[in-house]
């Protein structure tokens, strides 16, 4: 009984792999093999090439969109650190405290 969990792991990755095959790499049938796709029209590539030129910079300017990232990321890091400081303690439950009150529940 100790192998179920992998080989049902196995069989269930050939599974997808198999799935995953037959979707992006199968046959396209007769009835989409006769159909031709057009190509992008010009309003698909205004929409298109402003994000493509948005990544590219993005990609190789990243440093400077990390350091502003980092910069953020710190701060709400530091912010998060003050909370959890002055929070109460984990064993202060509203029970706990209804108790300490002098009530019954």
């Amino acid at each position: 009984m100790d192998g179920a969990g992998p080989t049902g792991v196995i069989l269930t990755a050939a599974y997808m792999l198999m799935m995953i095959q037959r979707v992006f790499y199968g046959s396209l049938g007769l009835k989409s093999a006769a159909v031709t796709a057009p190509d992008l029209d010009a309003r698909e590539h205004l929409a298109l090439w402003p994000v493509v030129a948005v990544m590219l910079v993005m990609g190789v300017a990243s440093p400077y969109w990390m350091r502003a990232i980092d910069e953020v990321g710190t701060r709400i890091a530091q912010q998060h650190e003050s909370i959890e400081s002055t929070a109460p303690p984990a064993e202060a439950t509203t029970s706990n405290v209804h108790a300490a009150e002098g009530g019954h529940r």
